[in-house]
């Protein structure tokens, strides 16, 4: 009995915090939220852990897996824009630039 207590404890706080990514989620991206999320997800992993009961921990595993997954993929469709990717094309350009002054190649 006190097992399925504290597995319940978990379980409310796992889907307390879930609550809060989802939010995150639903906001456009920064870094603010991208730390939030990292934290999110190493906090969400350490209370996941304690749950006891092993059907209860794997279902909080792929809610929370599910979660991750919709974040991961928003932070790649709004960092992966045209404009950004441009920056990054630019950025590669110098440092090539860079080295080839480095290296006494023109």
């Amino acid at each position: 009995m006190e097992i399925h207590n504290v597995d319940t404890f978990y379980l409310a706080t796992v889907n307390e915090s879930k609550k809060v990514a989802e939010e995150m989620i639903k906001e456009k991206y920064n870094l603010k939220n991208d730390l939030v999320m990292i934290g999110w997800a190493v906090r969400i992993n350490s209370i996941i852990n304690q749950i006891q009961d092993e059907k209860l921990k794997e279902k909080a595993e792929n809610d929370c897996e599910k979660i991750w997954n919709k974040w991961y993929e928003k932070v790649q469709k709004e960092q992966l824009i045209n404009k950004n990717l441009g920056i990054l094309d630019l950025v590669l350009e110098k440092l090539k630039k860079g080295n080839s002054k480095e290296s006494g190649v023109n």
